[in-house]
């Protein structure tokens, strides 16, 4: 059985409506600082005591808050402080009661990709900011995107790209009316591919490197000084290629005087595998960790790539509300729950 459902503006899609007759304006801002549901509510509660906010919605999946207000009533700023007095971040994002964008204004929004955590979305609005000509860059961690305001006649989009480029991230903007659900579910299956082999090419030559170092009786197979260098040859594939994306990190973060877990990875496996290596050459029948060094890469490399099936499962379940999300209600008969007992049209 399926049945037409009216929408009531529920939180997750509240910034596709448009405002409610009494509000004037509309606010978006970024929020930091949440981490689960009791936040949300917590600055739902906080705004809508505010005078002049007619409805206040926030999305804990995309760090937004959307705000319906009157300007005669409460600011921009008044939002902003709200929301910091209850212990989290706020940065606005678009206001319906702004000024008219300046002449000469471009806005671009851009897919980012290898970002991890709030660092890498620091890194590259600070990065953005200081182009010559870029007015304001906000970074969201949940989408992947940038969404940049900048004069077309003093920076150009390649140099948008290029500063991101530069601090370790890929770029490219985002191509309006190309079908980009399906873009963007092609190049995720794509990468989910390309992860898949370089994990496999991990854990098959980890395990083997495990086997001739744990297993007693291939410890000492073959004998003499070439196991510890058939180790070596087994662990440098997983060290050095499956591991280059860790190390290519770090070295970016070397570059500009910080770490992150990159660093932390990078050096581990690196200290482990070139101290083995060392080991090896100079003073044979010391112990040795080349079984240490592919493990730590094949391990991390495991996460990484079930971080990245996760997200990609989360967008394409995003993607398949948005259709509900354009209109003011919709009949929903592709979502059902069945039993044996009933069935019923549920809403995405």
């Amino acid at each position: 059985m399926s049945t037409t459902i009216e929408e009531r503006s529920p939180a997750t899609h509240t910034s596709a409506l448009p405002p409610p007759p009494n509000a004037a304006a509309r606010a978006e801002l970024a929020i930091g600082g949440m981490t689960c549901a009791s936040c949300v509510a917590r600055i739902e509660r906080k705004l809508g005591k505010l005078d002049g906010v007619e409805q206040a919605n926030v999305n804990l999946a995309t760090e937004h808050a959307s705000v319906d207000y009157d300007p005669a009533q409460v600011g921009l700023p008044d939002l902003v402080r709200t929301i910091e007095s209850a212990g989290y971040t706020a940065r606005p994002l678009t206001d319906s009661a702004a000024s008219p964008a300046q002449p000469g204004t471009g806005e671009e929004e851009l897919s980012i990709t290898g970002m991890t955590c709030a660092s890498c979305v620091a890194r590259i609005e600070r990065k953005l900011r200081k182009l010559e000509g870029v007015r304001s860059a906000s970074v969201n961690l949940a989408t992947e995107r940038a969404s940049v305001t900048f004069d077309p006649a003093r920076v150009k989009v390649a140099q948008l790209i290029g500063a991101i480029e530069s601090a370790g991230y890929g770029a490219a903007p985002v191509v309006e009316g190309a079908a980009p659900g399906e873009d963007e579910e092609a190049i995720w299956r794509r990468d989910l591919r390309g992860k898949q082999r370089m994990l496999g090419i991990g854990v098959g030559l980890s395990v083997l490197v495990l086997l001739l170092a744990m297993v007693p009786g291939l410890m000492s197979f073959p004998t003499g000084p070439s196991h510890n260098y058939l180790l070596a040859l087994l662990a440098l594939p997983v060290w050095a290629y499956v591991g280059r994306g860790f190390h290519r990190g770090a070295l970016i973060n070397l570059r500009h005087g910080t770490a992150n877990m990159d660093t932390l990875i990078s050096l581990g496996s690196s200290v482990a595998y070139l101290y083995s290596l060392g080991v090896t050459i100079g003073a044979p029948g010391q112990d040795v960790y080349f079984d240490t060094a592919a493990l730590i890469v094949t391990l991390i490399y495991l996460g990484k790539y079930l971080e990245a099936a996760a997200k990609g499962r989360t967008g394409e379940a995003i993607r398949q509300c948005n259709p509900v999300r354009r209109g003011s209600s919709a009949t929903l008969s592709s979502v059902t729950c069945q039993s044996s007992r009933w069935s019923a049209a549920i809403p995405c």
